[in-house]
């Protein structure tokens, strides 16, 4: 999944035209990919490598590791992913009703 985000350009082309700022355009393109991996390799351990041969030893850094999705998700202790999602999604809508209403989104 991170790699369709990284890679695929009409992913890319869908956030470049989102009506956002260039910060959060740059986040939505580098830094989400990368945490929904952490998120991706976190359930893949849980769902099916913990049950190989000499891998419930990583159980411990797996749970771990799903407690940082956690805290990053609902932004314990940082912005969280959850949080700056809505703020993104907000910003959007509000920018495209706003040019729908012949209304200057920047006032918004």
């Amino acid at each position: 999944m991170r790699d369709e985000l990284l890679k695929n350009k009409w992913v890319q082309a869908s956030i470049d035209g989102l009506k956002i700022d260039t910060h959060h355009k740059k986040w939505a393109k580098e830094e989400l990919p990368h945490f929904l991996s952490d998120i991706i390799d976190a359930r893949n351990y849980f769902e099916k490598e913990q049950y190989l041969p000499g891998k419930d030893s990583c159980k411990r850094q797996y749970l771990d590791k799903a407690i940082g999705i956690h805290s990053k998700l609902l932004g314990i202790g940082c912005e969280g992913v959850l949080p700056r999602l809505l703020k993104i999604k907000q910003t959007a809508v509000s920018k495209s009703e706003g040019s729908k209403k012949g209304v200057n989104s920047s006032h918004l």
